[in-house]
């Protein structure tokens, strides 16, 4: 075979690419099995021989006839009559059934959530409660800040 090393190296890097047509295989596998090849090819001459000449391998004692009786019982369960099936209708009511079932249930959760009292229904009666309750929690979170505060801590100026 007449190729030179550039050749077969770029041959080699299109066959590990999935990149080559059969013929260049061929004729890499050919080269591969020449004299010219050297023993830095060998890892790749196996690899070649490997993919392609065919194995001796013999299938086990009754292999044959249990592929032979795992095929005639598929065949024969084909050609049993298939399994009367539910006609469409019944098979669309219960599915509408189940659909109902879930919007009952959807609208049901919908009107007890709104008839639920919301955190901010009845917690002041006028305009004076809820100023009083306002100042009450303003006063409590400045009591937390200060308490959170040493004297020590100097804070600087206050800024404008």
């Amino acid at each position: 075979m007449n190729m030179t090393h550039e050749e077969a190296v770029r041959l080699r890097e299109n066959f590990y690419a999935g990149l080559t047509t059969p013929e260049e295989e061929q004729e890499w596998l050919q080269w591969l099995c020449s004299d010219a090849s050297s023993e830095e090819w060998a890892a790749d001459r196996e690899v070649m021989l490997a993919l392609t000449v065919p194995a001796d391998v013999e299938a086990p004692a009754g292999f044959e006839s249990r592929i032979v009786a795992r095929l005639e019982a598929d065949t024969e369960q084909l050609r049993r009559p298939l399994a009367v099936r539910r006609p469409l209708w019944r098979n669309l009511t219960a599915v509408s059934g189940m659909v109902a079932c879930f919007a009952a249930l959807v609208f049901g959760a919908y009107l007890w959530k709104s008839s639920a009292p919301t955190v901010y229904e009845d917690t002041c009666r006028n305009s004076y409660e809820a100023a009083v309750e306002t100042e009450n929690t303003l006063l409590f979170l400045s009591e937390q800040l200060c308490y959170s505060l040493e004297t020590s801590d100097d804070l600087g100026m206050p800024e404008p």
